[in-house]
């Protein structure tokens, strides 16, 4: 194809005592290689290389709106409204207006997952369980105030024959 085939792995190490010179070598093959690849890929009448551009930039607005769209989907069954509060309209003004800030505070999902993913899987798991336990809570006092409300049946007095049911 191009030089991406042609590259050299021996010219990353001639230089062992600069492991800059090693970096950039190798960031330049990755680089022809997103190239390759964005061109491989690229739609009919990409001429201005707009793939190849997506391939290897980062795109805040199109993370935030997927996060969010993930968020509205898991949290749905939770609460069903959510998914007419978190419209794909919606979620695309959001992310828009998110990914400056983003990209002002260096924030991504890949930073927050790795700092906090493991607390985010346990809450996905616990939450759910946290809301159906609540529900379920509520539901039994419910069901034991209406069992207090109901009249209790008569007691015979102790001085009076009980009738006894026939076998």
């Amino acid at each position: 194809m191009n030089e991406v085939n042609s590259f050299d792995s021996g010219a990353v190490g001639q230089n062992r005592d600069s492991g800059f010179d090693q970096l950039a070598a190798l960031e330049g093959h990755a680089a022809a290689l997103d190239s390759d690849i964005a061109a491989q890929y690229a739609p009919p009448g990409d001429t201005a290389g707009e793939a190849a551009a997506a391939i290897g930039g980062y795109d805040a607005a199109l993370e935030a709106r997927t996060l969010l769209q993930v968020a509205r989907e898991a949290l749905a069954p939770i609460y069903p409204s959510l998914r007419a509060v978190y419209s794909d309209e919606t979620c695309e003004r959001i992310a828009q207006a998110a990914a400056p800030v983003m990209h002002k505070y260096g924030v991504t999902a890949g930073g927050i997952f790795e700092k906090w993913g493991p607390e985010l899987a346990l809450a996905v798991v616990v939450v759910p369980v946290g809301m159906q336990t609540v529900k379920a809570i509520r539901h039994d006092r419910e069901q034991a105030a209406l069992a207090a409300q109901q009249p209790k049946p008569k007691e015979a007095p102790a001085n009076e024959p009980q009738a006894v049911a026939a076998a």
